[in-house]
């Protein structure tokens, strides 16, 4: 079982990000005498047979009945759509698609290590993989009727994924290989610059690096950089280690 807090929330497994609004919020003017704020969202992907996605449907449902019990409205919004078939350069076929929503304050993020990650710096891309905490909501308001997710906490799984295909539906491995960029392509999303083609060989004379406070709060690793083609002096020149 995946849910959690009293039967109010579900922890999904690992999905796939398609939009990072956590570390972009979008500004929201306040009305009716309330204060501005600021809007958190993450568009992501789940496969079908994820637990948790079957009972935060099944929580949906509920809820919607109690709201709606002669049955919901023509106009009803769902949470969970399909992708279109292609989309994503067709590495999502059959997924399942939702945005989820908090305002105000970003939610709880920690990396795969158990760290608590900024959210102006938590590093998110489109491919990169998280869990999710959500929280099913029902709304009915000024003729907008609906179920949503609200986002209650982020863990990042693993930001060395491709970047999934965007813009003219190229990935970042295909727009590398177009510019000839040897080794693949950048897997971190800003603020890490895109990542360099891998070194010919490792210097033995490097003295080894420690990693500084700009590199912990990203969430990455002096090993996964190595292992996405960093040298040790371009991890130096960007102020990751000393």
């Amino acid at each position: 079982m995946t849910i959690i807090n009293n039967g109010q929330a579900v922890v999904t497994g690992p999905v796939t990000v398609l939009w990072d609004g956590i570390s972009r919020p979008e500004d929201v003017q306040g009305q009716n005498g309330k204060p501005d704020s600021k809007k958190f969202t993450i568009k992501f992907a789940a496969d079908p047979s994820e637990p948790a996605v079957g009972e935060l449907r099944g929580m949906l449902d509920a809820e919607a009945g109690r709201v709606f019990p002669s049955g919901k409205p023509r106009n009803f919004q769902a949470t969970f759509g399909a992708l279109t078939a292609g989309e994503y350069d067709g590495k999502l076929t059959g997924q399942l698609v939702c945005t989820a929503t908090t305002y105000g304050n970003p939610p709880a993020i920690y990396d795969a290590q158990g760290r608590e990650v900024p959210a102006a710096s938590c590093g998110l891309y489109s491919g990169a993989k998280v869990r999710l905490i959500l929280t099913p909501r029902i709304y009915n308001a000024m003729g907008n009727v609906g179920e949503s997710a609200w986002l209650s906490g982020v863990q990042i799984v693993d930001l060395t994924t491709e970047k999934l295909a965007g813009g003219a539906g190229m990935s970042a491995g295909q727009v590398a290989s177009a510019f000839g960029i040897q080794g693949g392509a950048a897997a971190f999303a800003a603020p890490v610059p895109s990542l360099p083609s891998a070194p010919l060989a490792p210097n033995p004379g490097i003295v080894p690096p420690v990693p500084t406070d700009k590199l912990k709060a990203l969430g990455h690793t002096v090993e996964a950089l190595q292992a996405a083609g960093w040298t040790i002096e371009q991890m130096r020149e960007q102020g990751y280690v000393i």
